[in-house]
């Protein structure tokens, strides 16, 4: 049986062809607008369909994607779409954007809160992550009712736990030792 492609290895390539390039933004931009295109199921379906020849598909994806993209990223998605491996195009845009983030000095950080941040909160949460890791950190919002309230921030392997879930848990741990 052959095995599935990484993402992350046509990722890589992408990046190194970007640094080469001085393009590491128009890729991104064209990588992201790959991934667009293809939340339309019917046209995963079609570039998918081992029913289609590489030059129906070919044609396919210039019609579609030809003034979208560039050349290189609509050569990508040739390549991909002859292998059957379209729905990668979104895996290879976060491994992509983890890529560029690093090469850039920024680390990925996650914020999980039980309500929807503001955006002014996130970018203060982020400023405050970055003190406290000595990087630049973007940051995601996630929202998990289960939190109760505060929040969990994820950066690396680093988690700053300030949700009323674990402070409760902690005064109840305290309170069933005797220790208040």
């Amino acid at each position: 049986m052959a095995r599935a492609p990484s993402a992350r290895r046509y990722a890589q390539a992408v990046f190194q062809l970007a640094v080469e390039g001085k393009n590491l933004d128009g890729w991104a931009d064209d990588l992201a607008a790959l991934a667009r295109a293809i939340e339309n199921a019917e046209f995963v379906a079609l570039l998918d369909s081992p029913h289609l020849s590489p030059v129906q598909k070919r044609k396919l994806i210039n019609d579609a994607l030809g003034k979208a993209v560039g050349p290189l990223p609509l050569n990508l998605i040739f390549l991909l779409a002859s292998r059957n491996y379209v729905r990668l195009v979104p895996d290879i845009l976060d491994e992509y954007e983890g890529l560029l983030y690093a090469h850039r000095g920024i680390v990925l950080g996650e914020v999980i809160s039980a309500v929807p941040l503001e955006p002014q909160q996130l970018d203060a949460i982020a400023t405050r992550l970055s003190e406290v890791v000595g990087r630049q950190v973007r940051v995601t919002a996630r929202v998990d009712p289960g939190v109760l309230g505060g929040f969990i921030a994820k950066v690396g392997d680093r988690v700053l736990d300030g949700s009323a879930k674990t402070k409760l848990e902690q005064m109840r741990r305290s309170l069933a030792s005797g220790v208040a």
